[in-house]
């Protein structure tokens, strides 16, 4: 069943069919361009940016949800996210085509995490990104998410959240949002 969670002006935001995991795909390994910009290929290929596979999206299906932005019959943004605990969501990955990027499709995508996410009963959603990845870092936080300390990591409603400290995690910036539900 599709299910349909916005649509307007020729873009819909939904589920994904299995059959459109193979354009899934060249969304998310789209990602490696803008990634070159700040990491060798040496360290592209270390963290597997640019390398997922259908079998990827299949193994991931079982533990999260995928939501897409379709204009057309293109798609182009994706986002994975999962309930990771009783108060908290993760999103994973988010990720907008290059040609479309800077048009408020990411907005959206996790406008949507954020709803379904208060829907499943959590009260904040967080994640990680590169440090180098200051476009990601600025998205997020231009979308109401702040960074996270270690204090603040370990308090409701982000408790749980991370599998390891933030310490061991300094490549890393960790940001959350709590939600109002």
């Amino acid at each position: 069943i599709k299910r349909l969670f916005w649509y307007s002006a020729g873009m819909e935001i939904r589920t994904p069919k299995k059959e459109e995991y193979e354009k899934i795909v060249v969304v998310i390994n789209s990602e490696k361009e803008i990634w070159q910009q700040v990491f060798s290929d040496e360290e592209l290929a270390k963290l597997g940016i640019g390398d997922e596979k259908i079998e990827d999206l299949i193994r991931g299906e079982k533990d999260r949800d995928y939501i897409i932005a379709v204009e057309g019959t293109e798609i182009i943004g994706f986002v994975s996210w999962y309930v990771k605990t009783p108060t908290s969501a993760w999103v994973s990955m988010l990720q907008v085509v290059p040609e479309m990027r800077s048009k408020g499709i990411g907005t959206k995508l996790i406008a949507v995490v954020e709803r379904k996410a208060g829907e499943n009963g959590c009260k904040a959603v967080a994640l990680e990104t590169q440090k180098r990845a200051e476009w990601a870092v600025k998205f997020y936080l231009t979308n109401g998410y702040h960074k996270l300390n270690n204090e603040e990591a370990n308090r409701q409603p982000f408790t749980g959240i991370l599998s390891r400290p933030i310490e061991d995690r300094q490549q890393y910036c960790i940001l959350g949002k709590e939600l109002n539900t």
